[in-house]
């Protein structure tokens, strides 16, 4: 099915597409504009900004930290925000963290991690692995009193996320419980003679309504590399990696997206690896649809809770056996609300319109 009727009013209310591409700042002014939330975001006690060591300079950070009762061990979760490697950062993502850091509830560390052209492949990936050992080594300080993280991240977040989860088994460490990601990269678009890969590419060209068509990808992977066969190193195509002995993983994708393929093929490959999976997908909606008043987005940030709570419960550490794809999502009074504004949108378009 095309785009429901909630994601096109969103859609539609967005600027048009300027003809020629676009520099590098300005396609970052953009994705801001078009990243920050449309709704009003989740209350949390506290928002403090702060740097971190990185591994050529201090990183910028912002931890969130839920209300929850006194007494109650909190865990933490890492987040990479998405923007294509070339954009995006602390602001954009702020109430996709908000709504994590308040559902699950955990406390949540956004990374903005260096970007591309100007910091080119690995400088993100070495990034995100640096920020992972300082939050292992100040859990206690942050908060998170239960000892356990987790990571997450969105589209080119959810390939930092992904491949760093890898990297922390390969490597000893830190010990992750979860890995959430959200319509993820993790392999280069095209084959070797220019053909791309899957087939949820081919179905997405410019022009596609929605935030990411696939000239886009290839914009954005082309500032991401110095050179085009970085983007078989394994540290960015990570569904080449040998997965066995990750830590369940939730992963979600949606139905207008270059990415959907991909998302699913790495869902698959984990489960097939003995990973315990949740794929949720989602139709009638487009690439970036966290960001979006619509009812999607509230179960899909209900579900990624639900599952965090799973992972970080003491009771969950003790089933590894369990089976996460159990599931049923129930609709949430937030979930209600997301989809009356979404309503309340629609109707306004159609006023507009007629």
């Amino acid at each position: 099915m095309p785009l429901d009727e909630y994601s096109d009013a969103i859609l539609s209310q967005m600027p048009p597409r300027p003809v020629e591409r676009v520099s590098i700042q300005q396609a970052r002014q953009q994705m801001g504009s078009k990243m920050a939330s449309l709704y009003t975001p989740d209350a949390v006690h506290s928002v403090e900004d702060s740097t971190i060591p990185g591994p050529s300079s201090d990183l910028p950070v912002r931890i969130y930290r839920p209300e929850a009762p006194a007494g109650q061990h909190l865990s933490a979760l890492m987040y990479l925000h998405g923007g294509g490697f070339i954009g995006g950062g602390l602001d954009s993502h702020d109430s996709i963290c908000r709504a994590i850091a308040s559902r699950t509830p955990c406390i949540v560390v956004s990374v903005e991690y260096r970007l591309a052209p100007e910091h080119p492949f690995p400088a993100a990936v070495d990034d995100s692995y640096a920020a992972l050992q300082w939050m292992a080594a100040n859990l206690k300080s942050l908060g998170a009193t239960s000892g356990k993280l987790a990571i997450g991240g969105d589209s080119a977040g959810g390939n930092l996320a992904a491949v760093t989860a890898v990297a922390a088994k390969d490597q000893g460490g830190p010990k992750l419980v979860h890995q959430l990601l959200i319509y993820p990269v993790v392999e280069p678009p095209q084959k070797p003679d220019g053909a791309f890969l899957r087939k949820s590419y081919d179905e997405h060209p410019a022009g596609t309504k929605a935030l990411l068509n696939n000239d886009d990808a290839l914009w954005m992977i082309k500032h991401y590399f110095e050179k085009p066969e970085d983007a078989m190193d394994p540290r960015f195509a990570v569904i080449r990696r040998d997965l066995k002995g990750l830590p369940p993983a939730t992963v979600i994708t949606c139905e207008v997206d270059p990415l959907r393929d991909e998302g699913k093929a790495y869902a698959d490959k984990l489960k097939a690896a003995g990973v315990h999976v949740n794929h949720l997908y989602y139709e009638g909606t487009c690439h970036g649809f966290l960001h979006f008043p619509v009812p999607q987005a509230a179960q899909a940030l209900n579900a990624s809770a639900e599952d965090l709570r799973a992972a970080f419960s003491a009771s969950a550490a003790g089933r590894n056996g369990g089976n996460i794809l159990k599931k049923v999502l129930q609709p949430s009074l937030f979930s209600v609300i997301l989809g009356y504004s979404a309503l309340l949108l629609l109707v306004e378009v159609r006023k507009r319109r007629s």
